[in-house]
């Protein structure tokens, strides 16, 4: 009986030791054929997209609508293209008072230490500006001069041409020059400053020049959507006419998602 025991007890010792080991070498197969987690493609189209609508009624009326928009591919590490906009549209007592279209189309080609190159066409349409559409294409070179976590700094300069329409005057293409900078600085964890300054210089009038300076900030309510506040300005220094005020401001208020 004693030895009928034991031969079971050495049995079961048998048996959950092959068990063991089966587990173990079973353990280790897998753990050699899981195949290496790779980290996700980096994301190559990105952009935002921002609307805002202001009404008033009592002892003025009026309405405001702004649009802001920016779809950017970026194929790291060279290439950079984006096509940004802005559109303003505002009354005041049932009258018309602003009507402002900006596109632009850029691309950007980094070169080394912070220096790229860029190419672009801007469209310009602001019929209180008596600019019936602006059309200007050039190309240039830029370097980023502070490039840090929460910090970008860059500025470019460049040449080409611009077409400009007004009313009741026929178009002449000039020479054309431009100068930019562009600022974004992160405030906080959620807030964000932003700024940027254009310049659009007639070669063959120098005193003829389109200058767009904006400064404003974000605040991120979540993961997509942003509260933003802007303020732009616009100046022409030489307006086709007398009647056509040089400068304009707006401030725009809108909601913005990222995509």
């Amino acid at each position: 009986m004693l030895s009928t025991v034991g031969a079971a007890r050495r049995w079961w010792r048998r048996a959950l030791g092959a068990l063991a080991l089966t587990m173990m070498s079973s353990g280790l197969s897998l753990a050699q054929e899981a195949p290496a987690q790779t980290p996700p493609p980096p994301k190559v189209w990105g952009g935002m997209a921002g609307a805002g609508l202001s009404v008033t009624r009592g002892n003025s009326d009026t309405l405001k609508l702004n649009l802001a928009w920016e779809v950017a591919r970026d194929r790291k590490p060279r290439h950079l293209s984006k096509l940004s906009g802005r559109y303003l549209r505002g009354q005041e007592a049932g009258a018309l008072s602003v009507d402002q279209t900006s596109v632009t189309l850029r691309h950007e080609y980094m070169l080394r230490d912070g220096a790229f190159s860029f190419g672009q066409i801007e469209y310009v349409r602001d019929p209180f500006k008596s600019i019936s559409y602006l059309l200007a294409p050039t190309a240039g070179f830029g370097y980023t001069v502070v490039d840090t976590e929460p910090t970008r700094f860059a500025i470019d300069a460049g040449i080409g041409a611009v077409w400009e329409k007004n009313p009741y005057e026929p178009v002449t293409p000039e020479v054309a020059v431009t100068a930019g900078e562009t600022l974004r600085h992160q405030l906080t964890r959620t807030t964000t400053l932003k700024h940027a300054t254009t310049a659009l210089l007639a070669s063959g009038n120098p005193k003829d020049g389109l200058y767009t300076f904006s400064i404003g900030i974000g605040t991120r309510i979540n993961d997509h959507l942003e509260l933003a506040i802007d303020v732009v300005d616009t100046f022409k220094t030489r307006p086709p006419n007398e009647q056509t005020v040089r400068n304009d401001i707006a401030m725009v208020t809108g909601i913005t998602t990222r995509f």
